[in-house]
């Protein structure tokens, strides 16, 4: 009986002793992968003592691994040779499975170890989230191909082209600034103050098929030229803005719908041009203090019913300008706004249609009418 319980103890302390070993070696195991341009392809990269060298061997790591998170350090960039012996610098992501993978810098990083890729980023079918990271290269050089793409805090990229089978969600403050914008063929949602701003072009080019979503205090902001166009479906809500960009709002063909405090403001010509498609304005929408009509509708169909169209100031029609296609007003106000010549608050011109209702008189409208 003595020996039986001196081996009990003996297991019972050799089970606590591996317990302790799994759970130091838990704690203590690598969570990333590390890149640096002072590493080597050679090293494990499991630590910021032996980083790798490449972006290429780092996903390659941990496509085939459990860590599935690369810290990169510095500046780095990939190159490649053509065929013709001609060197470009290009860095590839492609085919890394179901599995999200984590591309970020440290977020406490000095300025000498900001993550910074100075290379195009082409990407292809794959699942990648971006945070604490400069994508800062000329030209539309972060290109996505089949591929579900987040960018969370401290993204930021000057240019992003996205295929039709790609998605890019834009959350926590991330931004694409100083560049051409985003050129969008799949699905984009900006929440959580995401913002695209400050670029040379529109800020987002929207294709056709293309859905873009944008919510929960994001903005579109000081684009040189428009701040959305195209031709896809558009969705503003939640605090959303489109306001001071060089010319337009918006510009759209698809379908368009701003709800929930979205707002379209101070751009630098009309605050929105239909030139296609439906517009649907209700909930708590501003379109106000543009410099051109607050609504211009060259084709389609506007309803509102709800929101504030106010402060716009244009030649003819600065609150809606009807160029052809039908306007539909069965709530919200058109007020405040400030013709040169006439249709301070609506301006119709032959061929289109103005039909006011609920509590606005059953009364329609053809040809030339002014507000």
């Amino acid at each position: 009986m003595k020996n039986l319980k001196s081996l009990r103890i003996f297991v019972l302390t050799a089970a606590l002793v591996c317990t302790s070993g799994v759970l130091l070696h838990a704690q203590t195991a690598p969570r990333s992968y590390y890149v640096s341009a002072t590493g080597d392809d050679n090293n494990n990269g499991r630590s910021e003592a032996a980083p790798f060298r490449t972006l290429d061997k780092a996903v390659e790591a941990a496509k085939a691994g459990v860590i599935k998170t690369i810290t990169v350090i510095g500046t780095i960039e990939d190159s490649f040779t053509t065929t013709h012996g001609k060197i470009f610098n290009k860095l590839e992501i492609r085919n890394t499975g179901t599995d999200e993978i984590l591309i970020t810098g440290k977020p406490d990083a000095s300025e000498a170890e900001k993550a910074v890729f100075n290379s195009p980023v082409s990407i292809y079918n794959a699942k990648i989230r971006f945070t604490h990271i400069e994508m800062k290269v000329g030209g539309r050089e972060l290109y996505f191909s089949n591929t579900e793409v987040t960018m969370g805090r401290g993204a930021v990229a000057t240019s992003i082209s996205l295929d039709r089978e790609s998605s890019l969600i834009m959350t926590d403050n991330a931004s694409v600034t100083g560049g051409l914008g985003i050129a969008l063929n799949g699905s984009l949602t900006m929440t959580d103050n995401a913002s695209v701003t400050g670029n040379n072009r529109n800020g987002i080019n929207v294709s056709e098929r293309a859905v873009f979503i944008m919510r929960d205090n994001a903005i579109i902001t000081n684009n040189k030229e428009k701040g959305v166009s195209g031709q896809g479906d558009i969705t503003l809500s939640g605090n959303a803005q489109i306001s001071n960009n060089g010319k337009s709002g918006i510009e759209g063909r698809g379908k368009v719908i701003l709800s929930d405090n979205a707002e379209i403001s101070s751009n630098g010509g009309n605050g929105l041009i239909v030139t296609g498609g439906t517009v649907t304005v209700s909930g708590n929408v501003k379109i106000n203090g543009n410099k051109g009509a607050g609504v211009y509708l060259e084709r389609g169909t506007l309803n509102m019913n709800g929101g504030t169209i106010t402060g716009n100031k244009a030649e003819y029609g600065a609150g809606v300008y009807l160029e052809k296609g039908t306007f539909s007003f069965t709530g919200g106000s058109i007020t405040g706004n400030e013709a040169e010549f006439v249709g301070g608050g609506v301006y119709v011109k032959s061929g289109a249609t103005y039909t006011a209702g609920g509590g606005y008189g059953k009364r329609q409208h053809r040809g030339r009418w002014r507000q």
